[in-house]
């Protein structure tokens, strides 16, 4: 059975139609070369929701709630693929992408903003790719793949 957190999975939740979109693309997960991911948010359910779906979809992640965290990680663990939220505690999401950017050894790293606050905060940073919040999971999944497929064609 797929992992749900139960704060998504009640009803009323944003969120509730994503339930059946996992269930959908699990099926699909042995069809694909091993991926890994890193997951920046500071909400636990968002978090949480992420790393269920990229699980379902074949990715090993790795989840953390900020910035210094996930600098930590990402020197720890290079992933495929960095999906950060803007709005982050001791760094944001921006400063982040900024810091990933200007490493050597980072900056090859694509970068995947899952954000609900992209009308109203500036980047200075470009991104790979955006999901706006709510996400609709295929969406979300669909994306990631195809950064991460898009890097290593460019490797």
């Amino acid at each position: 059975m797929i992992p749900v957190p139960a704060r998504v999975a009640r009803s009323g939740s944003e969120y509730e139609d994503t339930i059946p979109a996992l269930r959908y693309i699990e099926f699909q997960r042995d069809l694909q070369p091993p991926r890994s991911a890193l997951i920046v948010d500071a909400d636990e359910s968002i978090r949480e929701l992420l790393q269920s779906v990229l699980e379902v979809g074949g990715f090993e992640v790795r989840a953390v709630d900020d910035g210094e965290h996930a600098i930590a990680e990402l020197e720890a663990h290079r992933p495929d693929l960095l999906i950060t939220n803007l709005a982050l505690q001791n760094m944001s999401g921006n400063e982040l992408m900024g810091y990933v950017r200007a490493d050597r050894t980072l900056a090859g790293i694509p970068i995947m903003v899952v954000s609900g606050h992209l009308d109203v905060i500036r980047l200075d940073h470009e991104p790979d790719g955006v999901i706006h919040k709510p996400f609709d999971a295929q969406e979300l999944l669909a994306c990631a793949r195809q950064l991460v497929d898009r890097s290593a064609d460019a490797a």
